[in-house]
This record gives structure tokens, C-alpha cells and sequence, in this order.
């Protein structure tokens, strides 16, 4: 999914928790990875990971609950994207 949307040229903005912060290149963030990232305030628990694109939404678990939702609606995908820019100011950046 990652080469692939790279290979689309579509950039992606993210959220993470540095509790749970992955070490693969894969999911690195800066411009050959056309990914911007930052790291949710400490309190903030993220275990299901949200993905949003055009009018869709998508949630897929952690492997212990293991399932997969994906929504098309475009109530939903305004809210949540609204709810992402606010974890997004209320975030630090990532460093480089």
C-alpha cells in the first residue's frame, strides 16, 4: 500500500504515539516517503489505526482484536477529518 501510494505521487500526513512508533524504513516520514509525521500527545491512545481518503474510512485493529472496518460516507470522512487536524496542531513534529 506504501509503494503504491507513493508510486500515485499522494502524500500522506499522519499521527502516531512514540510508544508505539515503528522502526522499519518502510514507515518513515519525510520526502522520499512523501509522508509528514507527528507524535500524539502522551495521554493519547491509539490503538486501532484510522486511515482516511476521498470519502472513505478505514480502521484495522491491532493484531490481538484483529478486524478491519472500511466505511464509504462523506459525513464521516469530513468529521474525521476534521478530528485529525485537531490531533494535528495538538501534536509535535517528528524529527527529521
Amino acid at each position: 500500500m506504501v509503494s503504491r501510494r507513493i508510486k500515485l505521487g499522494i502524500k500522506a500526513r499522519g499521527v502516531r504515539t512514540a510508544e508505539t512508533e515503528l522502526d522499519d524504513p518502510l514507515y518513515s516520514h519525510g520526502a522520499a516517503h512523501m509522508r509528514n509525521l507527528r507524535f500524539a500527545p502522551k495521554f493519547f491512545r491509539a490503538p486501532v489505526y484510522i486511515g482516511i481518503y476521498l470519502n472513505k474510512v478505514w480502521f484495522i485493529s491491532s493484531i490481538v482484536e484483529s478486524y478491519g472496518i472500511l466505511v464509504e460516507s462523506k459525513d464521516l470522512s469530513d468529521m474525521m477529518r476534521d478530528w485529525f487536524e485537531v490531533l494535528w496542531m495538538a501534536s509535535k513534529p517528528a524529527k527529521k
